[in-house]
């Protein structure tokens, strides 16, 4: 027992050092700085770099990158985030300012305090906390989520559960780091679940995972869709990432082990190996039906699904196996990109109509442009330039709070490039790598506006690459809510003045040929209907102010 304990803590010891190797290894390469402001093209040649690979390597072996501490160096380098912590740049340290700005106009400010204020009671490592330190927490992470919400407004919408994501960084990181780790995150890893509604997002992923059952487990998939619960189980699987389903936050930061190392599409693949695991079970109910059990009903075979795959215990399961056969599964059995070629030539059926007897809208198979499927390896993860870059958002002018925003962002990464040069002495790569008329080597001069654009077009994540699939905040691109109570409040204005001249019209012509009677009659009409359109507008008005 002795030699056996002596020897795990050796290999343990071999496998830090070689992490720490690796990690030397991608800065030395890189040259990594603190303002880095942009990065050779060769760096975006296809193929994930060989020390990224191995890394891939050791995350997914037992324990992955084994405890707190070195996840702390590690996870930044896999997300492309810059040496040098909170204070890398100037603009990060505005973050707080920002949270305390949006708290009055973010449209998901309410949303998020509800579900902070149900949060920190998930993980074992909340079971002890002061309610003064869990307060303090829960206004950390209000700020960090409303934070990242608010800095990109423009592209990214709040999604129940993304809460929990970003508590995990907090308790890893703190908040000025773990506010860092968080934006990484929401920009490359689940833009498409908070960049675009559920429809053309998350039942994309749910239809991904069908297409991946029906190809690894066939009777499998075919219980599911005859039993009508499809791949709907799995949306806290994938939208939280298991922080809403997994008690201990050890294992959670597990599974981010793998998924920071792994293909988006790695959520997908863990779920459908998940659902492998329970294959016993369900072709035990499957059995049973066909063989017309009288305690198993047909009927109910919906809800008996859901019962056995909704009711894994994540705690109790054999984690590092199921995330090796995930692994397995993606590599050998049916890759991402098969599966996203597959997705492309299978269309699912149109699933008839509504209760009304319109026709319901085709589900979307095909992920969306910024999807982060589409963009693996990520460009910090490639070839052979820069493995980290500073995120500068370009709205492409579709909204002009937002393109103010943006710009106010892009001078305060320029101010905190010039005093950190200024600082070092030589000045940052851009200003070094600029010939005497002010041009980046290998540039033609075309304008300020076109080398702007220029240079930061490689650090702009691929979300802010396509037009915004919200629409509630570009032009020409629908109604809000906002601008129909103001349509319903004028138009109830001017269809009630309307009324009442032609009311007071008619009143004039034949008042002197009604008795008394109807005289009383008609003054109680005009009287009503005069109360109930002012009971309109107020209800109308109250909206629009709320």
């Amino acid at each position: 027992m002795v030699r056996r304990r002596a020897a795990a803590a050796a290999e343990r010891a071999e496998r830090r050092r070689e992490i720490g190797e690796l990690l030397a290894a991608l800065h030395s390469l890189s040259d990594i700085r603190k303002n880095r402001c942009g990065f050779s093209k060769s760096s975006c040649r296809p193929g994930m770099r060989e020390e990224f690979l191995r890394l891939q390597e050791h995350a997914f072996q037992a324990d992955g990158f084994m405890d707190t501490a070195l996840r702390r160096r590690v996870w930044p380098v896999l997300l492309g985030l810059p040496r040098g912590g909170a204070s890398a740049s100037v603009h990060w340290r505005d973050w707080r300012r920002e949270a305390v700005d949006a708290k009055e106009w973010h449209p998901d400010s309410r949303q998020v305090v509800l579900d902070v204020q149900r949060s920190l009671f998930t993980w074992d490592v909340h079971e002890n906390l002061q309610p003064a330190v869990r307060e303090r927490m829960r206004t950390d992470l209000f700020d960090m989520v409303l934070a990242v919400l608010s800095r990109h407004g423009c592209r990214l919408k709040y999604c129940q559960g993304f809460h929990e994501v970003c508590s995990l960084f907090l308790h890893l990181f703190g908040p000025d780091t773990g506010f860092r780790v968080a934006e990484r995150f929401s920009l490359f890893f689940v833009s498409d679940v908070l960049g675009a509604p559920f429809g053309q997002s998350v039942s994309v992923l749910l239809r991904l995972m069908s297409l991946l059952l029906e190809r690894v487990e066939p009777e499998v998939s075919g219980l599911l869709s005859g039993s009508g619960a499809d791949c709907n189980f799995a949306v806290p699987w994938i939208v939280t990432f298991w922080c809403h389903n997994i008690t201990t936050a050890s294992k959670v930061a597990r599974v981010f082990d793998c998924i920071l190392v792994s293909h988006p599409l790695f959520p997908v693949f863990l779920s459908a190996a998940a659902v492998r695991r329970q294959r016993g079970p369900l072709l035990a109910l499957l059995e049973e039906v066909q063989k017309g059990t009288p305690r198993c009903d047909p009927a109910d075979l919906f809800g008996d699904v859901h019962r056995i795959l909704l009711g894994i215990n994540w705690d109790s399961e054999p984690l590092e196996e199921l995330l090796s056969s995930a692994r397995h599964m993606m590599e050998n059995e049916f890759p991402p990109d098969a599966l996203l070629r597959l997705a492309r030539r299978r269309r699912p059926p149109a699933p008839g109509t509504d209760a009304y007897g319109m026709p319901r809208p085709t589900p979307s198979t095909d992920p969306l442009p910024f999807a982060p499927a589409l963009h693996f390896p990520h460009v910090w993860m490639r070839g052979s330039g820069a493995s980290s870059v500073e995120v500068v958002p370009d709205c492409h002018g579709r909204n002009e709070a937002c393109v103010g925003r943006c710009l106010a962002w892009r001078k305060r990464q320029q101010q905190g490039a010039q005093e950190a040069g200024s600082a070092e002495g030589g000045g940052t790569r851009t200003q070094r790598a600029t010939d005497k008329g002010g041009n980046l080597e290998g540039e033609t001069d075309h304008g300020e506006e076109g080398r702007r654009r220029r240079s930061v077009s490689v650090l702009v994540p691929p979300i802010y690459r396509s037009p915004p699939a919200w629409n509630t905040e570009t032009k020409g691109s629908g109604f809000s809510k906002r601008s129909i109570l103001a349509a319903s409040l004028r138009l109830s204005f001017f269809g009630s003045l309307l009324a009442g001249v032609i009311a007071f019209t008619a009143a004039g012509c034949f008042w002197t040929r009604l008795d008394e009677t109807e005289r009383s009659s008609w003054l109680r009409f005009v009287c009503r209907a005069c109360t109930e359109s002012l009971q309109t507008w107020t209800d109308l008005v109250s909206k629009l102010v709320i």
